[in-house]
């Protein structure tokens, strides 16, 4: 909405209505609905200019929905009633106007609604707007009426009541309407000059502004903040900060109807930002004299702690430049929060949290104070040999010492990664070894060796080579700098400079020595400052651009070659003024700057060409070389643009080929960056000139010489005043922007003609007074990778997987004497102890048994060998010894379903108290049952529960819990969380709770139990919701939820994935086809019990770029985490299997990439399970039960007996006398341990024995 003047302010005392919270019914409207021009998208830094194919932009109709969805749960949790599945179902006494984005309606059909249905109030959420960027932000309520009488009475009490939850949020930075007692609500009427009049088929007509206003509920349309406020806008990309503005209006909903619900736990709402650093964009133009004029911190790791110092929660800061981070539902008490960001100093300030309340900081945290320039490193010369032993040795230069550095091997057929760490590397020569059949599969390998470089805070100049510099005694030569970057090259990372009047080019080694004299000189003009000029490396050799007429154009010099030479990339000869004729066909001229983009047969080469289409020309052209080196033709393209008739008059003209186009930059003095003749521009393929500084960027004063550098996000560009600017490169589909982050002072006198970016990030400018000056610059802390050249590629051998085994069935028998333990094993093992544990004290003795095999394995103890009157507990442990590699090692294919792909689950029972411990169970969709395998893997019995699901359903996933496994149906027809005992005689399925369901997952044990279940269908969502149940020992569920995770709800709208829990955090996958890893809809997320979210997988997209059927698994310690990934939409493929190393701080991980391979003719997972020997079970769409032995070290898997089962000793026990006649369910032995029939007891004591336990039994003569 778009207005823009001040209403009447009215101080009125808001009434309070008493009413049963049960019976109020209440209809939220979050405004606009869809993604189109009317629903008020906008630009911001992260995701650029308006996209209408970009719905994870800033859209109103996006923000206002996530407040609407905080208020109907927050009035959910305070005990509205409200039991459908939808929240459209407008019997309910709580309904939305849609809960989803993507579907408008028209606002008199949502009037009509709330008019026909006998609603208590109405609420209508948006956010407000002036022209972009204007410098206003204030809140506003609006009701149908007049500022003298509201249309429908108590309107204006209602919006009073929520007035100050709102209006309290320091974080807004409020213009207007601000302090004690002053409101801004006003009648729409009033407020707009105007009304319009809406006849509803009830035959009643209301007369106001808006038409959503226009009926007779009493309520408002609230205006939470300025949209065009760009800061403002940023904050609400964050889904919390909606759903604090939801929860605020839930609040004051609850003090107008004196419900007087009170929240026990309160919030934690702050934005984090830089205390000294300030920021602008051209999407993000703030307050200058308030807190959003510093720059918000993304990506900074949030630490809440209480009183004792225990983690609470933590959280992240997003990447969309607000600083923004919440806490929910925090006990009230006083808390330390800790804010850490690599680029910062770490900060703690206290908070105090109350109940039903929310608490607002606002921290700005410094930057380091040791500002030091640190050069960055990289490795080069990388070559492998390999040894008849079958070992290769990996060796490699340094350009310095770093303290680790790593090798990264890659499988060339699977893409699968595997990274070793070798520590740290010095200057000049390094090596390490490795193993062929360490390489652990039949294949190629590409490897590359990374350096780990800390971060560097400052700038420095740390080399200078003079001789790039040269003086006729009149005038500086021209000149550039160029660096191969091309891995396959064998002179990666040499630099080379090259001066005119003739004086050649120098090659300078990685490391900055010499590397040999000058060269090439005497192909050159001595009398031309520009022979030769710029320089650009491609495939390995050296392009050179001549702008001399007699000896103009592209010379290619090739590095490798044993005699240096140079041959002219146009044929033909040279004609007046430098034009390069080729028979009747002007093939180029004298060139001022050459680069390329693309590879082999797609290579091009860019000029920029004074003498076409004849002398004078000035233009930039496009060349399709391709492989070739020479060219006898007319140019493939030229850039009318780009040409000194047009924006480029100067003619002395750098180009740069990146992402999406080429930068073109030209000799500009200060004061002289205008539109007509600008500092620079970028060009596209096509032709467009979609950036000119002149216009978009007025402030960068000049050019110099034209030089620009890029390197990954970060580009250096010459000004007019002696500086390198360094700016942040980002897109917006292919139109670049720039966002200046520092300058760096060059030497005086200095023209800088060409600069370039080593591998490391380190900065080189050629001068023409100064030589080649290397900067260190401001850099992140980064891992610096170089590929070794293919020649050097390596061949790996397979040493097979061995599969890990443990224990299972744990039994114990006991006789007077003695103690039997019986056991089974999954295999045969070289090694395995019993384990005796003191109940008492929990101190263990370990007891050697040698080799166990496959099946059944029992050992003996002598009960007097036991301490008197202590009582053990025991498990077994079985020694695995490494596995070298991955492999499948058991498939069954039964379980397939034969009408076609259907979902497959699949669970592990874990819990050693169960008497089915180490059994697997499999689920089949479309009705088709469950399987159930014993821990060797062989088939236990038939398939159950054949005919208890609906064939028609597809998802089935399982968990096992408390020796029950519990099934996930998210079909219609049979839906919700059912139970199945497998103990039980008849194989039954109970339903625990009737809610649709994708997944599910527990915490705790006995009473503490909490079942979490991705629900589907969720009061009438359409996409899936995280909730949980306290269910405790309970085996079936008839209330509502009892929590609802809704920071999961923006981030996993797909749910069709598999959920997972640690004692800590909760996992929740999604499928998402490859390339669809993104921070908006992730792969994955994890979240504390709190519902906080702690990681995001795009964190991880890198590695992991989808996930087809969103299976997951962690194994026993939470340390290893398996995923499947995904194939292109509409292109199934197989999928591959990821390995990720997990550390944990509290609730939050910290994922490291093992390794991944190739699942052969599977691409859906549904779920999977680790055993408690590490062995990983895939339930494959395709292929059935897959079981793989992975790679792993050395380890003892235990197995720990049921609790029941303890070992003692006694010497005596308490005598009991009895008849013969009653002994004959009981095994007697004389005081020697020798058994003795019933029949033939005599008189006398003896050891009774019955059902297992022993006592001193004396036996009279009656």
């Amino acid at each position: 909405m778009k207005r823009n003047i001040l209403c009447t302010l009215l101080a009125v005392l808001a009434l309070t209505v008493s009413a049963s919270i049960k019976d109020v019914r209440i209809y939220i409207n979050p405004g606009h609905g869809s993604w189109g021009s009317e629903d008020r998208a906008m630009s911001t830094v992260k995701h650029g200019a308006i996209n209408y194919n970009d719905t994870t932009n800033f859209y109103e109709s996006n923000t206002n929905l996530q407040k609407g969805l905080a208020l109907f749960h927050k009035l959910k949790e305070y005990g509205m009633s409200h039991n459908a599945a939808t929240a459209r179902d407008l019997t309910q006494n709580l309904v939305m106007s849609h809960i989803k984005c993507g579907v408008s309606r028209g606002l008199t059909e949502i009037a009509a609604e709330a008019e026909l249905n006998n609603f208590d109030m109405f609420i209508s959420i948006h956010s407000n707007a002036a022209s972009e960027a204007a410098l206003v932000n204030y809140l506003l309520f609006l009701y149908r009426g007049t500022n003298a009488a509201e249309g429908n009475a108590g309107s204006r009490a209602m919006a009073q009541a929520c007035w100050p939850h709102i209006i309290e949020n320091p974080h807004q930075m409020w213009t207007h309407h601000t302090g004690a007692g002053v409101t801004n609500i006003c009648g729409d009427v009033s407020y707009m000059g105007s009304s319009y009049t809406t006849t509803h088929s009830n035959g009643k007509s209301y007369t106001g502004y808006y038409g959503v206003l226009r009926q007779g509920v009493p309520g408002f349309l609230v205006e939470g903040y300025f949209h065009t406020y760009q800061p403002a806008r940023h904050k609400y990309m964050n889904w919390n900060v909606c759903h604090m503005e939801g929860y605020g209006y839930a609040r004051g909903i609850n003090d107008y109807f004196g419900w007087g619900v009170k929240e026990t736990t309160g919030y934690i709402y702050g934005i984090l930002r830089d205390a000294e650093q300030t920021f602008s964009h051209a999407y993000y133009t703030p307050i200058t004299t308030t807190l959003d004029n510093y720059l918000p911190i993304n990506n900074a790791t949030v630490t809440l702690k209480d009183a004792n110092g225990n983690i609470v929660a933590t959280t992240t800061t997003d990447d969309e430049y607000n600083g923004a981070f919440v806490f929910k539902n925090i006990n009230p008490g006083t808390y330390s929060i800790t804010y850490s960001h690599p680029d910062y100093k770490d900060f703690t300030e206290s908070v105090t949290v109350k109940a039903n309340a929310v608490t607002y900081p606002t921290p700005q945290i410094s930057q380091s104070t040791e500002l030091i320039a640190v050069q960055g490193h990289f490795a080069y010369d990388l070559k492998s040999t390999l040894s008849d032993e079958g070992v290769y040795t990996l060796s490699f230069k340094s350009t310095g010492n770093v303290d680790n550095g790593k090798i990264i091997i890659t499988n060339k057929s699977t893409g699968a990664t595997e990274t070793i760490t070798i520590g740290a590397i010095v200057k000049g020569d390094n090596s390490t070894t490795i193993s062929a059949s360490q390489l652990g599969a039949d294949a190629t390998f590409s490897w590359a060796v990374a350096l780990d470089n800390p971060k560097s805070t400052a700038t420095s100049l740390i080399h200078t080579y003079s001789g790039a510099a040269y003086s006729n005694g009149t005038y500086y030569a021209n000149g550039g700098v160029a660096i191969d970057l091309d891995h396959e090259s064998p002179n990666y990372g040499t630099i080379y400079t090259s001066t005119g009047y003739a004086q050649g080019i120098q090659a300078i080694n990685p490391d900055l020595s010499l590397k040999g004299s000058k060269i090439l000189g005497s192909n050159f003009m001595s009398n031309n400052n520009s022979s030769p000029f710029r320089i650009a490396t491609s495939n390995g050799k050296l392009y050179i651009s001549d702008w001399s007429d007699e000896h103009g154009g592209v010379w290619v010099y090739n590095p490798s070659a044993a005699t240096p030479s140079v041959a002219n990339v146009f044929k033909g000869t040279y004609g007046s003024g430098g034009v390069i004729t080729n028979g009747s066909t002007v093939t180029g001229g004298g060139t001022t700057g050459v680069t390329f983009s693309g590879e082999g047969s797609n290579r091009k080469m860019y000029v920029f060409c004074e003498d076409y289409p004849s002398s004078g020309g000035n233009i930039m052209l496009q060349y399709n070389l391709g492989t070739a080196d020479t060219w006898g033709s007319a140019p493939s393209a030229s850039f009318s643009q780009i040409a000194g008739s047009t924006l480029m008059a100067n003619t002395n003209v750098e180009v740069l080929a990146h992402s999406y186009g080429v930068f073109c930059a030209q000799t500009r003095y200060s004061g002289s960056n205008t539109s007509g003749v600008p500092s620079f521009v970028h060009v596209t393929a096509d032709g467009t000139v979609n950036f000119n500084s002149g216009t978009t960027l007025q402030t960068h004063d000049g050019s110099n010489f034209g030089a620009m550098a890029i390197y990954e996000s970060t580009m250096a560009v010459a000004d007019g005043n002696g500086k390198a600017i360094i700016y942040n490169l980002s897109y917006s589909g292919t139109t670049p922007v720039l966002s200046k982050q520092y300058e760096i002072a060059l030497p005086s006198t200095t023209n800088v003609c060409q600069m370039a970016f080593d591998p490391a990030g380190n900065l080189y400018v050629h001068s023409k007074q100064q030589g080649l000056l290397v900067y260190a610059i401001k850099n992140p802390a980064r891992s610096t990778i170089t590929k070794a050249a293919s020649a050097y590629s390596l061949k790996g051998v397979v040493e097979p997987a061995i599969q890990g085994h443990y224990a299972y069935g744990l039994s114990l028998e006991t006789s007077p004497t003695t103690h039997t333990l019986t056991f089974q094993s999954t295999g045969d093992v070289d090694n395995a102890k019993l384990i005796l544990i003191d109940s008492s004290t929990g101190q263990e003795t370990s007891i050697d048994l040698g080799a166990v095999v496959k099946g059944s394995n029992t050992t003996t103890i002598e009960r007097n060998q036991l301490p008197e009157g202590t009582s053990f507990k025991w498990a077994i442990d079985l020694d695995n010894p490494q596995s070298p590699s991955s492999e499948l090692i058991h498939s069954d294919a039964s379980i397939l379903y034969s009408g076609g792909t259907a979902c497959l689950g699949l669970t592990i029972d874990l819990d050693t108290e169960s008497p089915r411990f180490g059994t697997i169970y499999t689920a089949t969709g479309y009705g088709q049952g469950i399987q159930k395998f014993n821990p060797d893997l062989t088939t236990d019995g038939e398939k159950v529960l054949t005919s208890s699901f609906a064939t028609g359903a597809y998802s089935c996933r399982l968990h096992a819990n408390d020796g029950k496994v519990y099934i996930a149906d998210v079909s219609s027809t049979t839906p919700g969380i059912w139970l199945y005992d497998p103990n039980a005689s008849t194989p039954t399925a109970t339903q625990v709770v009737a809610q649709q369901a994708r997944g599910i997952a527990f915490t705790g044990t006995g009473d503490s139990r909490k079942m979490y279940i991705s629900a589907y269908n969720l009061d009438g969502a359409t996409d899936t919701r995280l909730i949980a149940y306290n269910i405790g020992n309970a085996t079936s569920i008839t209330g509502t939820y009892s929590n609802y995770f809704d920071a999961a709800t923006s981030l996993m709208p797909n749910g069709k994935g598999d959920l997972l829990t640690t004692p800590n955090a909760i996992f929740m996958a999604q499928t998402r086809y490859k390339g669809n890893n993104s921070s908006a809809v992730p792969v994955f997320i994890v979240l504390d019990l709190n519902g906080n979210i702690t990681f995001n997988s795009s964190a991880i997209n890198t590695t992991l770029t989808g996930s087809y059927g969103g299976g997951i698994a962690l194994n026993h310690d939470n340390s290893l985490f398996a995923i499947v990934d995904s194939y292109a939409e509409g292109s199934p493929a197989s999928i591959n299997l990821h390995l990720y190393q997990v550390k944990w701080t509290n609730a939050t991980p910290a994922f490291t990439h093992l390794y991944s391979m190739p699942l052969e003719g599977t691409n859906q997972v549904d779920q999977m399970a680790f055993d408690p020997a590490g062995n990983l079970y895939i339930a494959s769409s395709q292929k059935g039960l897959l079981v793989y032995a992975l790679k792993s070290d050395a380890r003892t898997t235990r197995t720990a007996a049921p609790s029941a089962q303890l070992l003692s000793y006694s010497s005596t026990t308490a005598i009991e006398q009895i008849q013969v006649q009653s002994t004959q369910t009981s095994t007697y032995y004389n005081l020697q341990g020798i058994k003795v029939d019933n029949d033939k007891l005599l008189p006398g004591i003896y050891i009774k024995q019955t059902n297992g336990k022993s006592s001193i039994t004396i036996i009279n003569g009656n």
